[in-house]
Protein backbone atom coordinates (compact mmCIF):
# COMPACT_ATOMS: atom_id res chain seq x y z
CA UNK A 1 0.00 0.00 0.00
CA UNK A 2 2.64 2.62 1.10
CA UNK A 3 4.71 1.68 -1.91
CA UNK A 4 1.62 2.53 -4.20
CA UNK A 5 0.54 5.55 -2.67
CA UNK A 6 4.32 6.55 -3.12
CA UNK A 7 3.75 6.02 -7.05
CA UNK A 8 0.81 7.71 -6.87
CA UNK A 9 2.78 11.23 -5.63
CA UNK A 10 5.48 10.40 -7.83
CA UNK A 11 3.55 10.41 -10.95
CA UNK A 12 1.50 13.44 -9.45
CA UNK A 13 4.72 15.37 -9.10
CA UNK A 14 6.34 15.08 -12.46
CA UNK A 15 2.63 16.17 -13.72
CA UNK A 16 2.30 19.35 -11.97
CA UNK A 17 4.00 22.80 -11.23
CA UNK A 18 2.70 24.47 -7.96
CA UNK A 19 0.53 27.33 -9.16
CA UNK A 20 -0.41 30.20 -6.42
CA UNK A 21 -1.76 32.87 -9.19
CA UNK A 22 -5.32 31.51 -8.91
CA UNK A 23 -6.46 31.79 -5.11
CA UNK A 24 -9.80 31.08 -3.46
CA UNK A 25 -11.54 32.18 -0.12
CA UNK A 26 -9.37 29.45 1.41
CA UNK A 27 -6.02 31.19 0.97
CA UNK A 28 -7.11 34.65 1.33
CA UNK A 29 -7.82 33.32 4.98
CA UNK A 30 -4.24 32.99 5.54
CA UNK A 31 -2.68 35.74 3.47
CA UNK A 32 -4.79 38.17 4.20
CA UNK A 33 -6.74 41.19 2.68
CA UNK A 34 -5.55 44.33 4.41
CA UNK A 35 -9.27 44.73 5.11
CA UNK A 36 -10.07 45.01 8.89
CA UNK A 37 -13.16 47.08 8.79
CA UNK A 38 -15.09 45.55 6.13
CA UNK A 39 -14.34 48.08 3.30
CA UNK A 40 -14.52 45.38 0.89
CA UNK A 41 -17.63 42.03 1.43
CA UNK A 42 -15.15 40.13 -0.14
CA UNK A 43 -11.16 39.42 -1.98
CA UNK A 44 -7.97 41.12 -0.96
CA UNK A 45 -6.35 44.68 -1.43
CA UNK A 46 -2.88 43.46 -2.14
CA UNK A 47 -3.10 40.04 -3.00
CA UNK A 48 -4.17 39.12 -6.21
CA UNK A 49 -6.88 36.38 -6.29
CA UNK A 50 -10.04 35.54 -8.32
CA UNK A 51 -11.97 36.82 -5.26
CA UNK A 52 -11.17 40.06 -6.07
CA UNK A 53 -13.57 39.86 -9.13
CA UNK A 54 -16.49 40.87 -6.28
CA UNK A 55 -15.65 44.29 -5.65
CA UNK A 56 -13.31 44.63 -8.78
CA UNK A 57 -15.57 42.84 -11.91
CA UNK A 58 -12.53 44.22 -14.44
CA UNK A 59 -10.13 41.70 -12.96
CA UNK A 60 -12.68 38.63 -14.33
CA UNK A 61 -10.41 39.14 -17.46
CA UNK A 62 -7.20 38.56 -15.15
CA UNK A 63 -9.04 35.49 -13.72
CA UNK A 64 -11.36 33.54 -16.20
CA UNK A 65 -11.50 30.15 -17.21
CA UNK A 66 -11.98 28.07 -14.13
CA UNK A 67 -14.70 26.47 -11.66
CA UNK A 68 -14.66 26.33 -7.92
CA UNK A 69 -16.62 24.97 -4.96
CA UNK A 70 -15.62 26.39 -1.49
CA UNK A 71 -16.58 24.86 1.72
CA UNK A 72 -16.44 26.00 5.02
CA UNK A 73 -17.44 25.04 8.73
CA UNK A 74 -21.11 25.76 9.20
CA UNK A 75 -24.56 25.55 7.80
CA UNK A 76 -24.48 27.99 5.06
CA UNK A 77 -20.57 28.03 4.55
CA UNK A 78 -21.08 25.84 0.65
CA UNK A 79 -20.32 28.62 -1.94
CA UNK A 80 -19.18 28.52 -5.67
CA UNK A 81 -19.35 29.31 -9.18
CA UNK A 82 -17.43 29.62 -13.09
CA UNK A 83 -15.73 31.90 -15.27
CA UNK A 84 -15.41 31.03 -18.70
CA UNK A 85 -14.95 33.14 -22.35
CA UNK A 86 -18.01 33.61 -24.66
CA UNK A 87 -16.64 35.25 -28.43
CA UNK A 88 -13.72 37.04 -26.52
CA UNK A 89 -16.07 38.48 -23.39
CA UNK A 90 -16.01 36.80 -19.76
CA UNK A 91 -18.58 35.83 -18.01
CA UNK A 92 -18.76 34.58 -14.59
CA UNK A 93 -21.29 33.38 -12.40
CA UNK A 94 -20.91 32.48 -8.62
CA UNK A 95 -23.57 31.34 -6.26
CA UNK A 96 -24.55 31.76 -2.49
CA UNK A 97 -21.50 33.91 -1.75
CA UNK A 98 -21.06 34.95 2.07
CA UNK A 99 -21.18 38.95 3.19
CA UNK A 100 -22.96 39.40 -0.45
CA UNK A 101 -26.10 40.98 1.45
CA UNK A 102 -25.23 44.07 3.16
CA UNK A 103 -28.15 46.09 5.31
CA UNK A 104 -29.90 46.15 7.91
CA UNK A 105 -33.28 43.78 7.01
CA UNK A 106 -35.80 42.16 8.96
CA UNK A 107 -36.40 39.61 6.20
CA UNK A 108 -32.88 38.74 5.49
CA UNK A 109 -32.57 38.37 1.70
CA UNK A 110 -31.01 34.56 0.88
CA UNK A 111 -29.03 32.91 -1.63
CA UNK A 112 -27.48 35.40 -3.39
CA UNK A 113 -25.83 35.00 -6.81
CA UNK A 114 -23.02 37.31 -8.67
CA UNK A 115 -23.34 38.03 -11.91
CA UNK A 116 -19.71 39.28 -13.58
CA UNK A 117 -19.11 39.88 -17.51
CA UNK A 118 -16.08 41.78 -18.97
CA UNK A 119 -13.69 42.22 -21.72
CA UNK A 120 -10.16 43.63 -22.78
CA UNK A 121 -10.67 45.82 -25.42
CA UNK A 122 -6.88 47.84 -24.97
CA UNK A 123 -8.75 48.88 -21.23
CA UNK A 124 -9.96 45.87 -18.97
CA UNK A 125 -13.21 46.59 -17.59
CA UNK A 126 -16.44 45.41 -16.07
CA UNK A 127 -19.59 45.07 -14.43
CA UNK A 128 -21.24 42.72 -12.25
CA UNK A 129 -24.76 42.55 -10.02
CA UNK A 130 -26.02 41.15 -7.35
CA UNK A 131 -29.14 39.54 -6.67
CA UNK A 132 -30.75 38.24 -3.43
CA UNK A 133 -34.23 38.07 -1.76
CA UNK A 134 -36.84 36.60 0.26
CA UNK A 135 -40.72 36.15 0.68
CA UNK A 136 -42.40 35.61 3.28
CA UNK A 137 -45.98 36.72 2.21
CA UNK A 138 -47.64 39.67 0.03
CA UNK A 139 -46.63 41.83 3.03
CA UNK A 140 -43.17 40.95 3.92
CA UNK A 141 -40.62 40.30 2.29
CA UNK A 142 -37.53 42.06 0.87
CA UNK A 143 -35.63 42.12 -2.18
CA UNK A 144 -31.64 43.40 -2.72
CA UNK A 145 -29.84 44.40 -5.53
CA UNK A 146 -25.96 45.66 -6.27
CA UNK A 147 -24.81 47.08 -9.23
CA UNK A 148 -20.61 47.14 -9.39
CA UNK A 149 -18.14 48.57 -12.14
CA UNK A 150 -14.45 49.14 -12.32
CA UNK A 151 -11.61 48.77 -15.16
CA UNK A 152 -7.90 48.12 -15.49
CA UNK A 153 -5.89 51.23 -17.44
CA UNK A 154 -2.37 50.47 -17.57
CA UNK A 155 -2.61 49.35 -13.84
CA UNK A 156 -4.47 51.85 -12.48
CA UNK A 157 -7.71 50.10 -11.22
CA UNK A 158 -11.08 52.45 -10.42
CA UNK A 159 -13.75 50.82 -8.74
CA UNK A 160 -17.11 51.51 -7.22
CA UNK A 161 -20.48 49.90 -6.49
CA UNK A 162 -23.81 51.29 -5.68
CA UNK A 163 -27.01 49.58 -4.15
CA UNK A 164 -29.50 50.25 -6.54
CA UNK A 165 -32.30 48.09 -4.82
CA UNK A 166 -32.47 47.55 -0.66
CA UNK A 167 -36.32 46.91 -0.19
CA UNK A 168 -37.48 45.58 3.34
CA UNK A 169 -40.75 45.54 3.14
CA UNK A 170 -42.07 44.54 7.38
CA UNK A 171 -45.45 45.39 6.64
CA UNK A 172 -48.64 46.24 4.46
CA UNK A 173 -46.91 50.02 3.51
CA UNK A 174 -43.91 50.18 5.52
CA UNK A 175 -41.25 49.31 3.46
CA UNK A 176 -37.30 50.58 4.78
CA UNK A 177 -34.91 51.58 2.35
CA UNK A 178 -31.49 50.18 2.40
CA UNK A 179 -28.35 51.88 0.83
CA UNK A 180 -24.95 51.45 0.54
CA UNK A 181 -22.32 52.72 -1.79
CA UNK A 182 -18.10 52.66 -2.34
CA UNK A 183 -15.76 54.00 -4.84
CA UNK A 184 -11.67 52.91 -4.63
CA UNK A 185 -8.82 52.62 -6.75
CA UNK A 186 -5.74 50.69 -6.67
CA UNK A 187 -2.43 51.00 -8.45
CA UNK A 188 -0.49 47.84 -9.45
CA UNK A 189 3.80 49.53 -9.57
CA UNK A 190 5.86 46.83 -10.02
CA UNK A 191 5.57 44.80 -6.35
CA UNK A 192 3.89 47.32 -4.66
CA UNK A 193 0.05 47.89 -4.92
CA UNK A 194 -1.15 51.36 -2.85
CA UNK A 195 -4.85 51.46 -2.22
CA UNK A 196 -7.27 53.45 -1.26
CA UNK A 197 -11.19 52.87 -0.45
CA UNK A 198 -14.18 55.16 1.19
CA UNK A 199 -18.01 53.16 1.80
CA UNK A 200 -20.77 54.29 3.15
CA UNK A 201 -23.84 52.14 4.50
CA UNK A 202 -27.27 53.72 5.61
CA UNK A 203 -30.96 52.79 5.66
CA UNK A 204 -34.20 54.77 5.44
CA UNK A 205 -37.46 53.83 7.69
CA UNK A 206 -40.77 54.38 6.32
CA UNK A 207 -40.95 58.09 6.16
CA UNK A 208 -38.09 58.61 8.11
CA UNK A 209 -35.15 60.21 7.13
CA UNK A 210 -32.14 59.20 5.93
CA UNK A 211 -29.31 57.71 8.49
CA UNK A 212 -25.93 56.41 8.18
CA UNK A 213 -25.17 53.04 9.89
CA UNK A 214 -21.85 52.22 8.81
CA UNK A 215 -19.08 54.79 6.98
CA UNK A 216 -15.20 54.04 6.47
CA UNK A 217 -12.37 54.11 4.37
CA UNK A 218 -9.01 53.44 4.08
CA UNK A 219 -4.95 54.03 2.93
CA UNK A 220 -2.87 51.74 2.44
CA UNK A 221 0.59 49.47 0.10
CA UNK A 222 1.02 46.35 -0.18
CA UNK A 223 3.96 44.59 -1.79
CA UNK A 224 4.32 41.19 -3.18
CA UNK A 225 7.72 40.14 -3.51
CA UNK A 226 9.51 37.00 -4.62
CA UNK A 227 12.62 36.43 -2.03
CA UNK A 228 13.65 33.13 -3.17
CA UNK A 229 13.20 30.23 -5.88
CA UNK A 230 9.59 29.79 -5.50
CA UNK A 231 9.31 31.54 -2.11
CA UNK A 232 7.08 34.36 -1.91
CA UNK A 233 6.27 37.20 0.42
CA UNK A 234 3.61 39.69 0.92
CA UNK A 235 2.69 42.35 3.11
CA UNK A 236 0.75 45.52 3.76
CA UNK A 237 -0.02 48.10 5.82
CA UNK A 238 -3.02 50.47 6.06
CA UNK A 239 -5.01 53.40 7.75
CA UNK A 240 -8.40 52.33 8.14
CA UNK A 241 -11.27 54.91 9.79
CA UNK A 242 -14.61 53.19 10.43
CA UNK A 243 -17.77 53.91 11.73
CA UNK A 244 -20.61 56.29 12.10
CA UNK A 245 -18.27 59.67 11.59
CA UNK A 246 -21.45 61.63 13.02
CA UNK A 247 -20.86 60.01 16.33
CA UNK A 248 -17.72 60.16 17.79
CA UNK A 249 -18.13 57.21 20.54
CA UNK A 250 -18.55 54.74 17.96
CA UNK A 251 -15.45 56.00 15.58
CA UNK A 252 -12.92 53.37 15.34
CA UNK A 253 -9.14 54.22 14.09
CA UNK A 254 -7.08 50.85 13.08
CA UNK A 255 -3.25 50.47 11.67
CA UNK A 256 -3.32 46.60 10.31
CA UNK A 257 -0.37 45.09 9.31
CA UNK A 258 -0.49 41.87 7.47
CA UNK A 259 2.77 39.66 6.22
CA UNK A 260 2.66 36.44 4.78
CA UNK A 261 4.43 33.82 3.12
CA UNK A 262 4.14 30.73 0.83
CA UNK A 263 6.58 28.65 -0.71
CA UNK A 264 6.62 25.36 -3.45
CA UNK A 265 7.94 22.43 -0.78
CA UNK A 266 7.83 20.24 -3.78
CA UNK A 267 6.17 20.58 -7.26
CA UNK A 268 2.83 19.45 -6.47
CA UNK A 269 2.82 21.12 -2.63
CA UNK A 270 2.29 25.05 -1.56
CA UNK A 271 2.83 25.53 1.98
CA UNK A 272 1.88 29.39 3.40
CA UNK A 273 1.08 31.20 6.71
CA UNK A 274 -0.08 34.32 7.32
CA UNK A 275 0.29 36.69 10.67
CA UNK A 276 -2.70 39.85 10.70
CA UNK A 277 -0.89 42.57 13.28
CA UNK A 278 -2.61 45.90 14.52
CA UNK A 279 -0.33 48.65 15.43
CA UNK A 280 -3.15 50.99 16.17
CA UNK A 281 -6.85 49.86 17.38
CA UNK A 282 -8.71 52.36 19.02
CA UNK A 283 -12.84 53.19 19.38
CA UNK A 284 -12.91 56.67 20.70
CA UNK A 285 -9.56 56.57 21.91
CA UNK A 286 -9.63 53.36 23.94
CA UNK A 287 -7.98 50.67 22.75
CA UNK A 288 -9.42 47.35 21.67
CA UNK A 289 -8.60 43.70 22.49
CA UNK A 290 -5.71 42.26 20.98
CA UNK A 291 -6.57 40.84 17.49
CA UNK A 292 -3.36 39.34 16.35
CA UNK A 293 -4.03 36.23 14.07
CA UNK A 294 -1.83 33.32 12.96
CA UNK A 295 -3.06 31.43 10.23
CA UNK A 296 -2.00 28.16 8.34
CA UNK A 297 -2.81 26.74 4.92
CA UNK A 298 -1.76 24.47 2.11
CA UNK A 299 -2.58 23.75 -1.89
CA UNK A 300 -2.16 20.80 -3.85
CA UNK A 301 -1.64 21.07 -7.30
CA UNK A 302 -2.25 18.31 -9.54
CA UNK A 303 -2.46 19.20 -13.71
CA UNK A 304 -5.36 21.43 -13.62
CA UNK A 305 -7.02 21.03 -10.38
CA UNK A 306 -5.70 22.77 -7.43
CA UNK A 307 -6.98 22.05 -3.01
CA UNK A 308 -6.43 24.63 -1.14
CA UNK A 309 -6.84 24.40 2.78
CA UNK A 310 -6.82 26.64 5.89
CA UNK A 311 -6.10 24.86 9.57
CA UNK A 312 -9.07 25.72 12.06
CA UNK A 313 -11.68 24.34 14.57
CA UNK A 314 -15.17 23.33 14.35
CA UNK A 315 -15.63 25.94 17.23
CA UNK A 316 -17.17 28.64 13.85
CA UNK A 317 -18.08 28.71 10.41
CA UNK A 318 -14.74 30.30 9.64
CA UNK A 319 -12.81 29.82 12.69
CA UNK A 320 -9.30 29.99 11.58
CA UNK A 321 -8.10 31.17 14.98
CA UNK A 322 -9.09 29.05 17.75
CA UNK A 323 -6.64 27.66 20.04
CA UNK A 324 -7.27 23.82 19.83
CA UNK A 325 -5.53 22.86 17.27
CA UNK A 326 -5.61 18.88 16.55
CA UNK A 327 -7.24 16.69 14.13
CA UNK A 328 -10.74 15.36 16.40
CA UNK A 329 -11.79 19.72 16.66
CA UNK A 330 -11.55 19.67 12.60
CA UNK A 331 -8.34 20.25 10.50
CA UNK A 332 -10.14 21.68 7.65
CA UNK A 333 -11.75 24.88 8.64
CA UNK A 334 -12.30 26.27 4.66
CA UNK A 335 -11.12 24.29 2.01
CA UNK A 336 -11.73 25.26 -1.50
CA UNK A 337 -11.44 22.45 -5.10
CA UNK A 338 -10.16 25.03 -7.90
CA UNK A 339 -10.15 23.87 -12.05
CA UNK A 340 -8.96 25.65 -14.62
CA UNK A 341 -8.48 25.38 -18.30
Amino acid sequence: MSKRILTIMVVAASLVGANSAFASRARLGVLGTANPGAILDRGSFFIDDYQNIFYSPAQINNFKNWASIEKFNGTAGAEGGFATQIQGFNLGVYMNRGAAVVGTYGTAPVRPIDIIFGADMGVKWGVGVTYAGARVNDNVSSSDLTLRASADIGGIEPFAHFKIIGSDNIAANNTTKNTDMGVGVRYKFGEWTPFLALRQVGITPQGGSSTTVGSGYTLGVGRNSRVAEGVRLNYAIAATRIGKSTVVADNRNIIPIDVSAEGDVTSWLVLRAGLSYRLWDRTANVTNAVATTGRLGASINVGKVGFDWAVGNTAGAEALDGQTFDFANGFFSAASLNYRW
